[in-house]
Protein backbone atom coordinates (compact mmCIF):
# COMPACT_ATOMS: atom_id res chain seq x y z
CA UNK A 1 0.00 0.00 0.00
CA UNK A 2 0.99 3.62 -0.46
CA UNK A 3 1.11 4.24 3.32
CA UNK A 4 3.96 1.75 3.84
CA UNK A 5 7.42 2.98 2.87
CA UNK A 6 9.63 0.76 0.68
CA UNK A 7 11.76 -1.55 2.82
CA UNK A 8 9.58 -0.89 5.88
CA UNK A 9 7.83 -3.78 7.58
CA UNK A 10 4.09 -3.55 7.06
CA UNK A 11 2.54 -1.51 9.78
CA UNK A 12 5.47 0.67 10.84
CA UNK A 13 3.56 3.66 9.47
CA UNK A 14 0.52 2.65 11.53
CA UNK A 15 2.66 2.54 14.67
CA UNK A 16 3.99 6.00 13.87
CA UNK A 17 0.40 7.15 13.36
CA UNK A 18 -0.67 5.68 16.73
CA UNK A 19 2.31 7.34 18.41
CA UNK A 20 1.51 10.71 16.85
CA UNK A 21 -2.18 10.43 17.75
CA UNK A 22 -1.35 9.47 21.33
CA UNK A 23 0.87 12.53 21.63
CA UNK A 24 -1.78 14.80 20.09
CA UNK A 25 -4.49 13.25 22.27
CA UNK A 26 -2.28 13.69 25.35
CA UNK A 27 -1.76 17.38 24.59
CA UNK A 28 -5.42 17.95 23.73
CA UNK A 29 -6.68 16.12 26.82
CA UNK A 30 -4.29 18.10 29.00
CA UNK A 31 -5.49 21.37 27.45
CA UNK A 32 -9.16 20.43 27.81
CA UNK A 33 -8.47 19.29 31.35
CA UNK A 34 -6.93 22.60 32.27
CA UNK A 35 -9.77 24.46 30.54
CA UNK A 36 -12.33 22.38 32.44
CA UNK A 37 -10.62 23.15 35.73
CA UNK A 38 -10.14 26.88 35.08
CA UNK A 39 -13.05 27.99 32.84
CA UNK A 40 -16.07 25.78 33.47
CA UNK A 41 -18.41 28.13 31.59
CA UNK A 42 -16.91 27.03 28.23
CA UNK A 43 -18.70 23.67 28.53
CA UNK A 44 -22.32 22.57 28.82
CA UNK A 45 -22.26 21.31 32.40
CA UNK A 46 -26.00 20.51 32.47
CA UNK A 47 -25.55 17.88 29.75
CA UNK A 48 -23.04 15.75 31.69
CA UNK A 49 -24.07 12.21 32.57
CA UNK A 50 -22.71 12.70 36.09
CA UNK A 51 -20.12 14.78 37.88
CA UNK A 52 -19.07 18.36 37.38
CA UNK A 53 -17.06 19.94 34.58
CA UNK A 54 -14.14 20.35 36.98
CA UNK A 55 -14.22 16.59 37.70
CA UNK A 56 -14.06 15.77 33.99
CA UNK A 57 -11.37 18.40 33.57
CA UNK A 58 -9.31 16.53 36.14
CA UNK A 59 -10.02 13.21 34.42
CA UNK A 60 -8.90 14.62 31.06
CA UNK A 61 -5.75 16.06 32.60
CA UNK A 62 -4.77 12.73 34.21
CA UNK A 63 -5.60 10.74 31.06
CA UNK A 64 -3.51 13.19 29.01
CA UNK A 65 -0.49 12.71 31.27
CA UNK A 66 -0.85 8.93 31.13
CA UNK A 67 -1.18 9.03 27.33
CA UNK A 68 2.05 11.01 27.12
CA UNK A 69 3.87 8.42 29.21
CA UNK A 70 2.53 5.55 27.13
CA UNK A 71 3.54 7.34 23.94
CA UNK A 72 7.09 7.39 25.30
CA UNK A 73 6.91 3.64 25.88
CA UNK A 74 5.77 3.06 22.30
CA UNK A 75 8.44 5.40 20.93
CA UNK A 76 11.11 3.46 22.82
CA UNK A 77 9.63 0.13 21.64
CA UNK A 78 8.94 -1.09 25.16
CA UNK A 79 6.84 -4.28 24.75
CA UNK A 80 4.15 -3.24 27.22
CA UNK A 81 3.59 0.04 25.34
CA UNK A 82 1.18 -1.45 22.81
CA UNK A 83 -0.95 -3.12 25.49
CA UNK A 84 -1.03 0.02 27.63
CA UNK A 85 -1.79 2.13 24.56
CA UNK A 86 -4.81 -0.03 23.75
CA UNK A 87 -5.91 0.11 27.38
CA UNK A 88 -5.63 3.91 27.71
CA UNK A 89 -7.34 4.49 24.34
CA UNK A 90 -10.23 2.31 25.53
CA UNK A 91 -10.42 4.10 28.89
CA UNK A 92 -10.28 7.47 27.14
CA UNK A 93 -13.08 6.39 24.78
CA UNK A 94 -15.27 5.44 27.75
CA UNK A 95 -14.49 8.75 29.47
CA UNK A 96 -15.42 10.63 26.30
CA UNK A 97 -18.73 8.75 26.10
CA UNK A 98 -19.48 9.80 29.68
CA UNK A 99 -18.75 13.46 28.88
CA UNK A 100 -20.24 13.59 25.36
CA UNK A 101 -23.04 15.89 26.50
CA UNK A 102 -20.66 18.61 27.66
CA UNK A 103 -18.57 18.79 24.50
CA UNK A 104 -20.09 16.58 21.79
CA UNK A 105 -17.93 17.50 18.79
CA UNK A 106 -14.72 17.03 20.76
CA UNK A 107 -15.90 13.71 22.21
CA UNK A 108 -16.86 12.24 18.84
CA UNK A 109 -13.55 13.34 17.32
CA UNK A 110 -11.61 11.75 20.17
CA UNK A 111 -13.67 8.55 19.89
CA UNK A 112 -12.66 8.20 16.23
CA UNK A 113 -9.00 8.84 17.05
CA UNK A 114 -9.12 6.33 19.92
CA UNK A 115 -10.59 3.75 17.55
CA UNK A 116 -7.77 4.29 15.07
CA UNK A 117 -5.17 4.04 17.84
CA UNK A 118 -6.70 0.77 19.02
CA UNK A 119 -6.72 -0.56 15.45
CA UNK A 120 -3.09 0.37 14.83
CA UNK A 121 -1.83 -1.08 18.09
CA UNK A 122 -3.86 -4.29 17.98
CA UNK A 123 -2.97 -4.93 14.33
CA UNK A 124 0.71 -3.91 14.33
CA UNK A 125 1.77 -2.99 17.87
CA UNK A 126 2.85 -6.47 18.95
CA UNK A 127 5.22 -7.15 16.05
CA UNK A 128 8.94 -7.46 16.65
CA UNK A 129 10.74 -4.16 15.99
CA UNK A 130 12.39 -4.24 12.60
Amino acid sequence: PAAVEPGDPAGRSWIRFALAMLLIAAAANALYGIAGLVKEEHFFSDALLFGAVSFWGGVNLVVGMIQGGIALLIANRIPSGAFLGILIAGINAIAQLMAIGAYPLWSVTVLVIDGLIIYALTRYGFQEPG
